[in-house]
């Protein structure tokens, strides 16, 4: 299975030229395709997927196949994919992973500001501010 890391930028894209060119055209596909956000339910047909990323079927069939291995999309009879709604499970299991790495970080700061969290507290401050300033606004 082709890694899925979302690169932004191409940086580290001398990985890319030792990869042969329909390698290559996966992987890049790959990669848009997981950068675009879906909307939990909804489907989309794997022609119009193919279309819009400029690749052949035999290539987005394989692409939304690995995509099903993780788990990140299902597929329907009428060859269409969607991003599944996730199961309470499964959200439960991302709200304690948050945590646990929320925690980590939290302690990985404190040791780094060394006590000093006066600019960490402005920054909050400011976002506080920004939030009160904006929700007048939305409603």
């Amino acid at each position: 299975m082709i890694p899925l890391n979302q690169r932004e930028n191409e940086d580290d894209a001398e990985d890319d030229t030792n990869r042969p060119a329909s390698e290559l055209v996966h992987v890049r596909s790959a990669r848009q395709i997981s950068n675009t956000h879906g909307r939990i339910g909804e489907s989309e047909r794997l022609s119009e997927i193919g279309a819009k990323y400029r690749v052949n079927k035999e290539a987005v069939s394989q692409i939304v196949g690995e995509f099903q291995e993780l788990g990140a999309v299902a597929r329907a009879k009428n060859s269409s994919a969607a991003v599944p709604v996730p199961r309470p499970e499964e959200i439960q299991e991302v709200y304690e992973i948050r945590a646990a790495l929320e925690e980590i970080a939290g302690r990985a700061a404190a040791r780094a500001l060394k006590g000093n969290t006066s600019a960490l507290r402005r920054e909050v401050d400011d976002m506080r501010a920004a939030f009160a300033a904006a929700t007048w606004i939305a409603l």
